[in-house]
């Protein structure tokens, strides 16, 4: 599934002007519409499109015309499940929702536990990991003739000790022993856990592991082999007295998250005292300079309120924190995704669990990355957690009640997703309609997965619970179009160190690249609006957003990000082009309104410092 060009809130600095569809649909509306079929579905070769298509082609004319009457995504939602001209083409479509996912395959797990173990032999632990974790990646977790899974762990645990990932290696350790590594191996595995754990530096760790091992000397039926063994652990037991040569491999996480410049926001926890929030006729809202601004403030850090994985990412970053993965663990059912380890998996759970067997169909229906975040930010909360909301998502936009302060911090910011810009008025029926039955399909995943403890039948009517999720992601397949973010993480590519040296060593990073790995929705950073030549930078801690000033600004000004087209890069119809297009606005910033050259196209003497 490719990546999606990022849309999001309507912006353009402090000169947007309000434009009516004719205004910006005009400008190319081709364009416009292969960008708005893009945020349904990215993969060509997906089902989604054509299939509803078809759906509307044979509720006729009529039926969508009526249903562009609509005004409220509960009753759209209500009106495609029910009406009669669509109910048994769409239900039809949905009685063939069935789970579709990477199962285990124990045969190909042995197959490369075996490949894996051969080339670790032959001294290549770093190509033997990549056989080993597929090992593990499809070794059934279930009961089987051998223990796979441990069997899997068992042997990368070796090559992760070798690779000097200690605290790795004896994770592998513990999870086989936990997966049913047989009794012959405990004695080696606490002598593996007391190396692992001498290399971490845990001295006493270490030497309780290594008398639990000596205590299953006993056990040892051959007389030499406790000989042996004696001699190993008295070796190992006598090197806990000189510290381990070299710095154990490590894996990369995020450092410290900076300070927010001037201080917390009291109402935007994400954001700095610096910044505030205003309201204009022309604009809408958006973030200005509530204090003078130094150039490299810190002015927003921010987790997303849900985060998505591109599924090009599955096999190399973790599905939950999105860091890289040296050594992954599985996911329980499915070996389509993994995570960097146990805690990740554990907290992936609960939302993992409701989309995991039908992550093939999702997939393969071509679905772009955002409708699944629209999934994501569902089954991240869970059904309790949407009820308590039920009655704050009927109030008018905008509209607040005393009673919004017994919601959790969650339920706060994911009602402040909720009220950002959808443009719901520009839409076109057929544009809802297709939404809708993406929404339906969403729906009958979560359905078939048990998210709703009394689903209804497809010969039924939706019930209220399903009602009020259906609407959730209507409104949520609207709002991500234009508000998501993409995350991404810099690459910096080997360069021979020859080169390096004779350019200086910051010539490393001219083979930097930007590479997007997932895409997220941060409800503060949403509000920031678009300038061609923007006031702030994005980078990431791993799906945590930070937002840097890279000028000065007054008191007052607009602080402004970039969607995409920066003036140097891209002309002023290229980035009218674009912006119309995707965002659905017209931008009027200063280097839109100037006409601001290309970089290419300066002379030496346009420079001023």
């Amino acid at each position: 599934m490719a990546a999606l060009p990022v849309v999001r809130a309507q912006g353009g600095g402090s000169a947007v002007v309000e434009l009516e569809v004719s205004d910006w649909s005009d400008l190319d509306p081709n364009f416009t519409q292969v960008c708005n079929n893009a945020t349904l579905q990215s993969d060509r070769r997906g089902f989604f499109l054509d299939l509803a298509e078809e759906v509307a082609d044979e509720a006729g004319l009529g039926f969508v015309e009526e249903f562009a009457k609509l005004k409220e995504d509960g009753a759209r939602i209500a009106a495609c499940y029910s009406h009669p001209k669509v109910r048994g083409r769409v239900r039809g479509m949905l009685g063939n929702v069935q789970p579709v996912y990477r199962s285990k395959a124990g045969d190909v797990s042995a197959q490369r536990r075996l490949e894996g173990e051969r080339v670790l032999r032959g001294g290549n632990a770093r190509t033997a990991l990549t056989a080993l974790s597929q090992a593990v990646m499809r070794a059934p977790t279930a009961p089987t003739k051998e223990p796979l899974l441990a069997l899997a762990l068992w042997a990368r645990s070796e090559a992760l000790l070798q690779l000097r990932y200690f605290q790795l290696s004896l994770d592998d350790v513990q999870l086989s022993m936990k997966s049913g590594l047989s009794e012959e191996k405990r004695l080696d595995a606490f002598y593996r856990m007391g190396l692992c754990q001498h290399g971490l530096g845990e001295v006493k760790r270490a030497a309780a592991s290594l008398q639990v091992a000596a205590r299953l000397l006993e056990k040892v039926a051959s007389a030499s082999e406790r000989t042996a063994w004696t001699a190993t652990l008295q070796q190992a037991v006598g090197a806990l007295r000189v510290p381990r040569e070299g710095k154990p491999a490590g894996v990369q996480v995020p450092g410290p998250a900076p300070p927010l410049a001037g201080g917390q926001h009291p109402e935007m926890p994400a954001a700095s005292t610096l910044l505030k929030v205003a309201r204009s006729k022309a604009a809408g809202r958006q973030m200005v300079a509530a204090h003078p601004i130094k150039t490299g403030a810190t002015l927003v850090v921010e987790a997303p309120a849900a985060a998505c994985l591109l599924p090009d990412k599955f096999g190399t970053h973790c599905l939950h924190c999105f860091g890289r993965l040296v050594a992954p663990v599985p996911c329980e059912t499915c070996s389509g995704v993994a995570f960097c380890g146990r805690a990740c998996r554990d907290a992936a759970e609960p939302y993992h669990r409701h989309e995991c067997r039908h992550l093939g169909l999702l997939l393969g229906s071509g679905m772009s990355v955002l409708c699944h975040l629209a999934l994501r930010a569902v089954t991240q909360r869970g059904l309790a957690s949407l009820q308590g909301l039920r009655a704050h998502l009927s109030r008018p936009a905008g509209a607040k009640a005393d009673d919004e302060a017994a919601l959790t911090d969650d339920q706060q910011r994911f009602l402040r997703v909720c009220t950002l810009e959808a443009h719901e008025e520009r839409r076109s029926g057929r544009d809802f309609f297709h939404r809708s039955i993406m929404t339906l399909f969403l729906l009958r995943i979560l359905q078939d997965s048990g998210f709703f403890p009394e689903a209804s039948s497809l010969e039924g009517e939706l019930n209220a619970d399903e009602l009020l999720v259906g609407s959730i992601l209507l409104r949520l397949l609207q709002i991500l179009q234009f508000n998501a973010h993409e995350v991404y993480e810099t690459v910096i590519l080997p360069r021979p160190a020859a080169k390096i040296q004779e350019e200086g060593a910051r010539s490393k990073f001219r083979s930097a690249r930007v590479v997007y790995i997932g895409v997220a929705v941060y409800p503060t950073v949403a509000l920031f609006n678009h300038d061609c030549y923007p006031a702030v930078t994005r980078h990431f801690r791993g799906k945590d957003i930070v937002m840097t000033a890279t000028r000065p600004l007054a008191q007052g000004d607009v602080v402004a990000e970039n969607y995409g087209p920066i003036f140097t890069k891209r002309t002023l119809q290229q980035r009218q082009r674009t912006l119309n297009s995707r965002y659905w606005f017209h931008c009027t910033c200063t280097a839109c309104a100037e006409d601001w050259p290309l970089m290419e196209e300066l002379k030496e003497d346009d420079f001023k410092f």
